[in-house]
Formats: structure tokens, sequence, C-alpha cells
């Protein structure tokens, strides 16, 4: 989705500083981190299994969603597991689903309804996203496929195309980050050898050097110290 000419066919021209995606794990003891993921995020994605619907961790990541008023679309997940469907690797979900034989497609929008009726007992109403007139009235459904990549282009457009509509100034970056203090979120505090104490952090404005004096707030109070070491996760590997 390169910027360019709002005139060239399927370009997206994206005016937003780039997108950072925190994925939180989804078993049940790492509730904690969800809630904490959620309270600095400004936007969600809200992973469903097509298959499953609603499960017990998705209905409570869905609380905390609404409970800290975050803005969320709904990835609707492991499409590449409906009856007889034929793949086509990180393709637009969208334009897959009209290659599929029809009774690929009844499976799709049957379970697809069965996961808008359950989101509307939970008291939300929702569309597919391209079906979508009113994206602040209705949760968007983006189907996706995290293993064959197949939606992943639809997340990020419908991604960028609600942040440019209505979180633009949220989330822009300031353009003197020196005049501002840093802005920066503890994710998570562990105990990585060999460095001793760490600290996960999103910094949302303004920068961090090594040798730089920060203040922490926590639970006992705030704590002042240096970073000593400043270090960047490991790339993905698959």
């Amino acid at each position: 989705l390169p910027s360019t000419n709002d005139n060239e066919p399927g370009i997206v021209k994206y005016q937003v500083p780039g997108l950072l995606v925190l994925d939180t794990p989804g078993h049940a003891s790492f509730s904690k981190l969800r809630s904490r993921g959620c309270s600095i995020c400004d936007m969600g994605i809200l992973v469903v299994d097509i298959m499953h619907g609603l499960e017990q961790q998705t209905r409570e990541s869905l609380a905390i969603l609404r409970q800290t008023r975050t803005p969320f679309i709904v990835a609707l997940n492991k499409i590449d597991v409906l009856l007889d469907w034929k793949t086509t690797r990180n393709g637009s979900s969208q334009a897959g689903l009209h290659q599929q034989a029809a009774h690929t497609q009844q499976d799709f929008l049957t379970r697809t309804h069965s996961v808008i009726h359950e989101l509307q007992a939970e008291g939300l109403n929702s569309a597919l996203y391209w079906e979508n007139e009113d994206p602040r009235k209705f949760v968007s459904l983006v189907p996706t496929s995290a293993v064959t990549g197949e939606g992943i282009p639809d997340l990020i457009l419908w991604l960028l195309t609600l942040a440019q509509q209505h979180l633009r100034r949220s989330i822009g970056v300031e353009e003197s980050p020196t005049a501002q203090p840093v802005k920066a979120t503890v994710l998570e505090v562990t105990n990585s050898a060999p460095y001793g104490h760490t600290i996960d952090v999103v910094v949302s404005n303004g920068s961090l050097r090594e040798g730089q004096r920060i203040s922490v707030e926590c639970s006992g109070g705030v704590q002042h110290t240096t970073i000593r070491h400043l270090l960047t996760p490991k790339p993905m590997k698959d």
C-alpha cells in the first residue's frame, strides 16, 4: 500500500506515520497483559475463530475493549479451513470469496451470520467490512487466515482507512518531539539474561537513548533509573 497518487487504481494513499501492532497472547493466563495492551492502543483487532465463534478469552477481550472504549475490528480468522476453501496465499479475502464454489460461499455466510448473531447478543451490531456503511455504529468483520495470509491485505487496508478517517490526530507524531516529554507505556517487566531486569515499552512520541534518565510509575511509587541498553525484538522466523 505505497503512498502515491489518488488517481492510481488499486493504490491507497495513506497519511498516517505508521501502524504498530501488538500481538497479545490469547491464553487465559495472559489476561493482565491483554488488559494493559488494550489500555494503550488506539484501535483493537479482536481475533474470532470463524469455526467456533466467540470463546471465553474472546469474550474477555471484548469486555476489555468495551471497558476502555477502544474502537476495534474483528478478524474473522481460519477461513482456510472452511468447506473446500480454495486458497490464494496472501490474497484479498473479499476477492477470494467470489472465487469459491457455491457451497463454500454458503458455509462462509452461515458461519459469519452465526458470529454476527453472537456479537448481537453482546449488544454489538456488526457487518462484513465491504458491506459496512457506518463503521462508527457497526463493527467491521474482516475474513482472514493466519496460515495462508488471506485477508491480511484487507485487514491492513481497513485499519489504514479507519485510522485516517477517525484517528489521525490521536496517532500523529509531534513535529518537535524534543519540545514534549517522551511518551511511553510499560507493557511488561521481565528478567532477561544477561541484562537482568528489562522493561518492554511502547514509545508513542519522542525517542529513547542509552544513558538517558527516565522515571517509571510503579505500584510502589515513581522509580528513577538510567537506560543502560536499548534492545530490539528478534525478527520473526516464520
